[in-house]
């Protein structure tokens, strides 16, 4: 590729608006060549758009009555069709609010086309291989960050390779691991890392050390920590899940030998103590200085073989039946005996698999490693090349003219930096991007420009395929137009609709004086529903009755409580059918009330014929069809100021589509 000076091609794509309720894309997406099946005013819209909306919105009705024929729906889509004609009209879309919202939906959306999910059944079963598999490796670490310059990168690599080389010709492993290792460890270990099974290393280390071959000793393997030397020392089949308790005597690893013998010799008693018979877990009790676990007998939680020092893990691992004890056990805490309590075999896949996706879904360090396997294929897909020279000339040049300029820099050149598909980014454009970023200056400007630069490549590739999201995924197309269109429907109706019926007491209240018959009482029964305990309480209240039958329902408790405390129950008012079992039953011939006494449980009043509802009594339901009153006159309104023409032979041929 011939690099040329260039200025920076930008695109703007523009999301097109996608029916909420109906879920499905409006025409600025549908494919010119379809039928056109109605126009409004000058817009087509295809037969295959409404195709699309009559077919989600029957399958996603279960009760086959309530789907509709095209021609019904027909109206609903013409309906909401001009309702949303109308928000854009109003420009709607244009409020702050709304892009806001919109914004943050449609990002949210786009998330998971942004990265690698390599969540799938073949990605489960080679981490479920691994977890069941124990692999034991050494290591020499050459460490070079990720964003460190290219010759750093390049000198970590080729002394990596100098060292595999001389490995190969037969340098000890251990040696060079201690003299050139960058991981600390490597001066006490030799670089042997144990064993580990998968999720308990960063991919690129799992992926190469669980490849390799018994002995085999890999090519460099680049991390995020440097660059490796993997040499696979074991593999084995995972043990599951262990439950030991432990007696432990503290000691240092370095700790001098006539301590180190007198500790020997307590836990050698301790021993010969078990051996007899002692309790484990008073001696434990007693002796452990594992001052946690002592009280409980010494018992550790629930691990597999690879959570613990290798040492104890081993011991462990030689126990073969619950109850026995280890011979004493050395590590670098100290000594201990270690008896087995109980085993738990490895879990089936199946049994597996739901804790997998999780562990695979929330790893930080995967997702990291999955982003960094997405970008590079953005690359290769938009055939990504970079201007060496020119990136160079700003990585060397920036930290000088930071330096004069105090954080503001401007270079006098403006090569072409990088390219791909249609889009070309100049030396400029980065400067612009670094004059916003903060920099260490007591660090090396050099190496925070470069990590900047990758952070530049990676954003603008992931800014250029979000902007093509919409064109290359349909059904992301469908989603956020969907989404759009539908908090613009909810706004507008809020506006026409609810929030109008909600505050427009006057109007509601025509609206009820016109319709005042819409909601009804059904026959209701009004008067006394009364529960006494004997005929003397029955008779007392029916020469109260005589004497005065306008008494209120708490006069009438005032006096039988006076001579009958509690021993009567009354009830009064306006009972509609299914509110009082008393009533139901004596009234409408229902069910028997539980306990009922014949003449001591009776009402007494008359049916109240079927009736209006006051509007108070019936708010809520008047509202609504106070709402439905305005949503048609709306839609009225809209039928017609705009022009609808329907093509009869398109929509015939919809009618045997389910």
């Amino acid at each position: 590729m011939n690099f040329k000076r260039s200025e920076l091609k930008t695109r703007k794509y523009l999301v097109g608006a996608l029916l909420l309720l109906l879920l499905a894309p409006l025409t600025l997406f549908a494919q010119q060549s379809d039928e056109i099946l109605l126009t409004i005013d000058d817009t087509p819209i295809t037969k295959d758009e409404f195709v699309r909306l009559y077919q989600k919105n029957n399958k996603n009705l279960q009760d086959d009555s309530l789907k509709k024929s095209p021609e019904v729906y027909l109206e609903l889509f013409i309906n909401y069709k001009l309702k949303v004609m109308e928000a854009k009209e109003l420009k709607m879309d244009t409020v702050a609010s709304f892009q806001k919202e919109f914004k943050q939906y449609r990002n949210q959306v786009a998330k998971p086309y942004l990265s690698y999910s390599n969540i799938n059944d073949e990605s489960l079963h080679q981490a479920y291989d691994r977890m069941t598999t124990e692999v034991k490796a050494s290591h020499i670490l050459i460490a070079v960050s990720l964003d460190a310059l290219p010759a750093d990168v390049d000198a970590a690599y080729q002394k990596c390779l100098k060292i595999r080389q001389q490995i190969l010709d037969g340098a000890d492993f251990g040696e060079m691991a201690r003299q050139f290792s960058n991981d600390p460890s490597a001066a006490q270990n030799n670089g042997l890392l144990g064993y580990f099974t998968g999720f308990q290393m960063v991919p690129e280390f799992e992926d190469a050390a669980f490849s390799l071959k018994t002995g085999e000793l890999s090519m460099p393997v680049r991390t995020k920590f440097g660059f490796h030397l993997i040499r696979l020392e074991d593999k084995r089949p995972a043990a599951g899940k262990l439950q030991v308790a432990h007696i432990m005597k503290r000691l240092s690893p370095a700790a001098p030998d006539d301590l180190v013998a007198r500790a020997m010799a307590e836990m050698d008693s301790l021993k010969t103590l078990l051996d007899n018979g002692a309790s484990f877990t008073e001696l434990a009790r007693r002796y452990s200085d594992d001052k946690q676990t002592a009280m409980n007998g010494g018992v550790l939680p629930w691990f597999t073989a690879t959570e613990m020092v290798p040492e104890f893990a081993e011991a462990a691992l030689k126990l073969k039946n619950n109850g026995d004890i280890s011979p004493v056990v050395r590590t670098p805490y100290g000594l201990h005996l270690i008896k087995l309590l109980d085993r738990q075999p490895i879990p089936t896949f199946e049994e597996s698999k739901s804790l997998l996706t999780e562990k695979v879904r929330n790893n930080p360090v995967i997702t990291e490693h999955n982003q960094e396997l997405f970008i590079q294929h953005l690359k290769d897909e938009y055939q990504f090349e970079e201007n060496i020279p020119a990136k160079v000339a700003i990585i060397e040049i920036f930290p000088q003219e930071f330096d004069k300029n105090k954080g503001s820099v401007s270079l006098g050149t403006d090569e072409l930096l990088f390219q791909f598909d249609s889009v070309q980014i100049s030396q400029q454009n980065f400067i612009d991007y670094l004059n916003t970023k903060n920099f260490n200056s007591t660090q090396d400007i050099r190496q925070q420009a470069n990590h900047y630069y990758i952070q530049f490549v990676n954003e603008t590739l992931l800014q250029f395929e979000n902007d093509q999201l919409e064109s290359k995924y349909p059904d992301f197309r469908y989603l956020v137009q969907e989404y759009y269109d539908g908090i613009l429907l909810f706004n507008l109706s809020e506006e026409k609709v609810w929030e109008k019926a909600a505050t427009d007491t006057l109007g509601l209240q025509q609206f009820y004086a016109q319709h005042n018959d819409l909601v009804k009482w059904d026959e209701r029964f009004e008067g006394w529903a009364i529960r006494c305990e004997n005929q003397e309480i029955r008779d007392y209240i029916d020469d109260i009755f005589e004497e005065d039958d306008k008494l209120s329902k708490e006069e009438l408790t005032d006096l039988l409580n006076i001579r009958f405390q509690n021993q009567a129950f009354v009830q009064k008012g306006i009972f509609a059918r299914g509110t009082n079992d008393l009533v139901d039953y004596l009234v409408w011939d229902g069910t028997k009330p539980q306990n009922f006494k014949d003449g001591l449980y009776f009402v007494r009043g008359d049916l109240v014929p079927p009736s209006p509802k006051t509007l108070e009594e019936a708010r809520g339901q008047y509202l609504s069809a106070y709402q439905d009153e305005l949503e048609q006159e709306w839609v009225a309104d809209l039928r017609r100021a705009h022009k609808i023409r329907v093509n009869k032979k398109v929509l015939k041929s919809i009618e045997n589509i389910k």
